[in-house]
């Protein structure tokens, strides 16, 4: 059997919380929990590390349009203002 993570490692590892960890599995994006009892849940270790793998993998192969555009909202300073 495939080590179980907890919903806590795993917001520690990916700095996510657990209801955007929620909402991502709600939306077919991240495993699926398994119950491993009334009142916990756990994630198979092996598909939260296929996830981190397919994440990291998207982000490697991404194209860089828009890396020089400036973030939206961002205020541009005036030079000699």
């Amino acid at each position: 059997m495939a080590r179980l993570i907890r919903t806590r490692e795993i917001c520690r590892d990916t700095g996510l919380s657990k209801w955007t960890i929620g909402r991502l599995e709600a939306a077919g994006e991240f495993p699926q929990r398994i119950r491993i009892s009334t009142r916990s849940v756990a994630y198979d270790g092996d598909e939260y590390d296929a996830w981190k793998a397919r994440r990291k993998s998207a982000r490697d192969n991404a194209p860089c349009s828009g890396a020089d555009e400036p973030k939206r909202g961002a205020v541009e300073s005036r030079a000699g203002a």
